[in-house]
């Protein structure tokens, strides 16, 4: 039986489709946050948030992301993929 949650992970609004008790979708919440995993995690187990990535945090992320497609496809597709 498929089952519907929707969790509330701090400001994300994330919808979780959870099919057969086996796995579990999320929405495009993810896309950019890459720390909502974390938040997901917590609120399946029932703990607390963790505090949001401050702003020098997402910074340093979206630039590690940035390097590591440059790296991957190339500087020209990768930074157009960012």
């Amino acid at each position: 039986m498929s089952r519907v949650l929707a969790v509330d992970a701090g400001t994300t609004g994330v919808t979780a489709l959870v099919i057969d008790d086996s796995g579990v979708v999320v929405g495009r919440g993810c896309l950019g946050r890459p720390w909502l995993f974390a938040d997901l995690e917590a609120a399946f187990a029932g703990r607390p948030l963790p505090r949001p990535p401050t702003l020098g945090e997402v910074t340093a992320t979206l630039r590690r992301h940035a390097v590591l497609l440059c790296a991957y496809m190339g500087a020209s597709k990768g930074i157009r993929d960012i």
